[in-house]
């Protein structure tokens, strides 16, 4: 069953800083693509729960690095491993830091 989420809302909350996403049912990256693009800049604390193939995990770690400059703390729950693509390879795909790019840099360590 598709079903299409109007997150626009979400601009509307002034001071929103911690998010929740429970995506352990059916994750769609294009979904958390469109939430983060609206409101995680705002964002201090994400907590994202997924069940994907690691390769779509990775997806997620990528779009969660472009979309939240200003994480203090991440938790990511949840994943699963697919035989028909080494970790190796996913985790090739992940962005790396440079001098432009500093995914999370405000993190707790």
């Amino acid at each position: 069953m598709d079903f299409a989420l109007d997150a626009s809302t979400l601009v509307s909350f002034k001071y929103l800083s911690t998010l929740d996403l429970n995506f352990y049912d059916r994750h769609q990256n294009n979904l958390l693509d469109h939430i983060l693009g609206i409101c995680g800049e705002k964002l201090s604390t994400l907590i994202y729960n997924v069940c994907a193939d690691y390769r779509s995990v990775v997806d997620c770690h990528n779009i969660i690095a472009k979309k939240c400059p200003n994480l203090i703390s991440l938790t990511f729950i949840g994943d699963y491993e697919n035989a028909a693509h080494l970790d190796q390879e996913s985790d090739s795909t992940l962005l790396r830091r440079t001098s432009e790019f500093q995914p999370h840099p405000k993190l707790e360590e």
